[in-house]
């Protein structure tokens, strides 16, 4: 299913994790759990939201997003931590965004 990095585009991304897989709040920093007295509630992340935007920005400036029938050698990642307030609704906590390219393996000659 996830073959390409444009897969990721828009995707629904389950409740948070951290890198070892464990959900965040739980984990002890070194691959096990914590006491469970020291974990957050099940509920305390269940108005978090990772989001993932994938798209090709301009061969000649990396920040100009292309339409949606353009491409180019550059694709863009966006990804947002977003906060849905129940009174105040979405909120982005944090984003961060990087520009990747393919490079085609080296053949052998």
């Amino acid at each position: 299913m996830f073959d390409d990095i444009g897969d990721f585009n828009g995707v629904p991304l389950p409740a948070a994790k951290d890198s070892t897989e464990s959900p965040c709040g739980t984990d002890d920093g070194q691959g096990g759990q914590r006491n469970t007295a020291f974990q957050l509630g099940t509920a305390y992340l269940q108005n978090w939201r990772q989001e993932i935007d994938v798209f090709y920005v301009s061969d000649t400036n990396l920040t100009a997003p292309l339409p949606a029938n353009q491409t180019s050698d550059y694709r863009a990642v966006q990804v947002r931590i977003v906060y849905n307030d129940p009174k105040a609704g979405p909120r982005v906590l944090a984003s961060i965004q990087r520009v990747v390219t393919y490079v085609a393996p080296l053949q052998a000659n």
